[in-house]
């Protein structure tokens, strides 16, 4: 059990293994939007591919096979802007979250590390000397 003057420093290391979860989370959450993100892109490319070559292996002639090459090829550029549209809100949005999350549970650990401390050095318990002098010393 703690001795009472060290309850603030148990509270703020709480709210540090808090505070590294909810960081943690949000990190997570993005890779799983990136994921599924990529993943959705591959069977687009995929089902996209195989209609084109499907498309591109009937055609008769050289000019229907430019045709469908064009229409292929074509969209490329949109597509890949549209992409990265979606990185850039998944990464704004994501360093939103992490700022926020950082600030709720990040901002005031310095006060508050430092009013524990002052706490304890005013009214020390037996036993939280050692302490003290090792925080002190660092």
């Amino acid at each position: 059990m703690f001795n009472s003057s060290l309850a603030p420093l148990a509270q703020l290391q709480d709210s540090i293994i808090e505070g590294s979860m909810a960081l943690s989370r949000s990190s997570v959450d993005a890779l799983d939007r990136f994921s599924n993100l990529q993943l959705q892109t591959l069977k687009v490319s995929f089902e996209e591919t195989g209609e084109h070559m499907s498309a591109l292996v009937s055609a008769t002639d050289p000019q229907a096979a430019r045709a469908i090459l064009e229409a292929w090829f074509a969209p490329g550029g949109q597509k890949f802007q549209s992409w990265l549209e979606h990185v850039q809100n998944i990464s704004t949005e994501t360093g939103t979250e992490l700022a926020k999350d950082w600030e709720k549970h990040f901002a005031g650990n310095g006060k508050s590390l430092q009013a524990a401390l002052e706490s304890a050095a005013i009214k020390p318990s037996a036993g939280d000397q050692g302490l003290l002098s090792l925080n002190v010393a660092s």
